[in-house]
């Protein structure tokens, strides 16, 4: 079964490991959900799920690199004008952290509760990839307090994400909110 979206596993049963570990991963957070949770949840045994990921920390890891195709699919530039890169970057960033709540959540956790340098690690890459495209662009759109105006965005989208993350359950519209912040987020960060 091939399966699309940045996952780049065609083997069935690892696709529903990886799958239903991101989702208890995102619930429990990674001390709190055991390889004997996920296997209950997938309906197969935890020697599988060793077989395939050899720990619990590589399982954790695979999710986490996972996010990597959707960081390249933002940065893609094919605008000239400055101020309309800077805005697609940021507009496109915060759809994708509604689209991927739960990474957006295992993220947060590990920077709280760091897992293990390996994970901390390519966390932190991703994060500094995502920061020095932004800088580059609000230098180039000259854009002032870049480091403040990054934090500011980000901060409030990861805010409003995690409120949806917990009210899920109860209005099945993960979206709630996004035009709403956009919109904010234009006027009130992206003038100048």
């Amino acid at each position: 079964m091939n399966v699309k979206g940045p996952w780049k596993i065609v083997d069935n049963n690892k696709t529903q490991i990886l799958l239903t570990a991101q989702k208890l991963f995102s619930e429990k957070g990674y001390r709190n959900t055991s390889i004997r949770d996920i296997a209950d949840c997938v309906g197969t045994n935890c020697s599988m799920i060793n077989y395939h990921f050899k720990t619990k920390e590589n399982l954790y890891i695979q999710i986490i690199e996972n996010l990597w195709p959707s960081l390249d699919y933002i940065s893609s530039d094919t605008e000239t004008d400055a101020d309309v890169l800077l805005k697609d970057f940021v507009f496109k960033s915060i759809e994708e952290a509604f689209n991927n709540t739960q990474l957006i959540q295992l993220c947060l956790e590990t920077k709280i509760f760091p897992v293990s340098e390996k994970a901390d690690s390519i966390i932190k890459k991703m994060t500094e990839k995502h920061f020095s495209h932004f800088k580059i662009l609000a230098e180039k759109a000259r854009y002032n307090h870049i480091k403040f105006l990054y934090t500011s965005i980000f901060a409030l989208t990861i805010d409003i994400v995690s409120q949806n993350a917990k009210s899920a359950d109860l209005s099945k519209d993960g979206h709630a909110g996004l035009e709403e912040l956009l919109c904010y987020i234009e006027t009130t960060f992206l003038v100048q």
